[in-house]
């Protein structure tokens, strides 16, 4: 009997674990997804060239959206939360500098 019990609680740890480390890595993500918008919406802002997906380190199925109107550059960043059954976002939002030249 002891070992019916000590069989169900290694499959519940593991279960625990699979399940924290899958938040912590869904975590690890949104601030990846926050960095991105924030790092593209500040250079439409200014006007430069959009970074790379692989210089903004997204992780694979991201996909980046930009609308610039009325001033503002908004920017959001979408991508799969790894093992979870849902898709993670993140918005940035910049005015647009004006070019002086």
């Amino acid at each position: 009997m002891v070992t019916v019990e000590a069989a169900l609680a290694v499959v519940t740890l593991m279960a625990v674990v699979v399940v924290s480390l899958a938040g912590i890595g869904a975590g690890l993500t949104q601030l990846r997804l926050s960095d991105a918008a924030q790092t593209v919406a500040r250079s439409v802002s200014r006007g430069q060239t959009l970074p790379s997906a692989t210089s903004l380190h997204l992780p694979a199925g991201a996909q980046v959206r930009v609308a610039t109107q009325t001033g503002s550059a908004q920017v959001t960043v979408e991508a799969p939360a790894g093992m979870l059954p849902f898709t993670l976002h993140a918005e940035a939002t910049m005015p647009l500098e004006k070019v002086t030249e």
